[in-house]
């Protein structure tokens, strides 16, 4: 085998707290993470060099994207000549989707199949982490809790199956800006921060409303008043669950019937850009 190719999914956060800042510079956070099925596609090979190619503007001009961070990580450290890798870009940049981690991920997954190398499963973790905190997420994929600084990750089994409409406004959000202007409540602890619990595994997506909030909702929505007055009409048109996934900029609504989600995807995409998706469960 000389050549893979490979989808690299988005992701939406169900729920994202931001605890604090620790130590180490990162921030401690507690979320669920749901891989969807919309997402990138890669063709990667065998080669004597690392060699990108992209259909986006953006990452042509990136000369050190995370697609060619995880090939450079790959030669460093288990010496393999090198990997051509063709990526055709679905996921926007700045969205909160993790394209750029989950494209990491595919070059990591599909490298060690190319070359047949054997790693354990903690040790590319630890690789995958290295280039960033939601990689190691991407590996495994589906449905999972996620907390630290986004390394301590348990997969959980979400059985319930729901439509997805995804909002893409024109508008990219840095994540190290939303960070840098979150602004943290003094009472945030780990005693006070238990959605994630066995009552919400064992609850529907019409309980997604009581159980889950992003925290970067109030800041950003501040500074770009348009991304509420989205998550507003998805309510508006039949959302069970509407909010901001990551930092944004994308707005997502969570509905059970299909036929709603389709009746308000018509509605929508009228003028936004939106994708209809589901989740990829275990």
């Amino acid at each position: 085998m000389n050549s893979i190719i490979i989808n690299a999914n988005a992701k939406i956060n169900l729920a994202l707290f931001v605890k604090y800042k620790r130590g180490d510079g990162f921030h401690e956070i507690e979320s669920i993470f749901q891989e969807i099925d919309f997402g990138d596609q890669l063709i990667i090979s065998k080669a004597d060099k690392i060699i990108f190619q992209t259909d986006s503007a953006i990452l042509k001009n990136q000369g050190n994207n995370l697609c060619v961070q995880a090939a450079q990580l790959l030669k460093k450290e288990y010496h393999i000549p090198g990997l051509a890798i063709d990526l055709k870009k679905r996921i926007p940049i700045g969205a909160g989707l993790g394209g750029g981690s989950s494209n990491a991920a595919a070059v990591l997954k599909a490298g060690i199949q190319l070359f047949k190398m054997k790693i354990d499963e903690s040790n590319l973790c630890l690789l995958a982490s290295s280039l960033g905190s939601d990689v190691p997420f991407f590996l495994r994929g589906k449905t999972a809790i996620i907390r630290g600084r986004g390394d301590n990750i348990k997969q959980i089994k979400w059985k319930e199956n729901y439509f997805i409409i995804l909002v893409l406004p024109d508008v990219s959000i840095s994540t190290s800006w939303a960070y840098k202007n979150l602004r943290l409540g003094l009472t945030k602890n780990e005693s006070n921060l238990k959605f994630i619990s066995l009552k919400f595994q064992k609850s529907g997506v019409e309980d997604f409303m009581h159980y889950f909030k992003n925290d970067f909702e109030k800041m950003v929505f501040k500074v770009y008043p348009q991304l509420e007055k989205i998550k507003n009409l998805l309510y508006k048109e039949g959302a069970d669950y509407a909010s901001l996934s990551g930092s944004g900029s994308t707005v997502f609504g969570i509905y059970r019937s299909k036929e709603i989600a389709e009746n308000a995807f018509k509605l929508i995409s009228v003028n936004y850009k939106c994708v209809f998706t589901q989740p990829v469960l275990g």
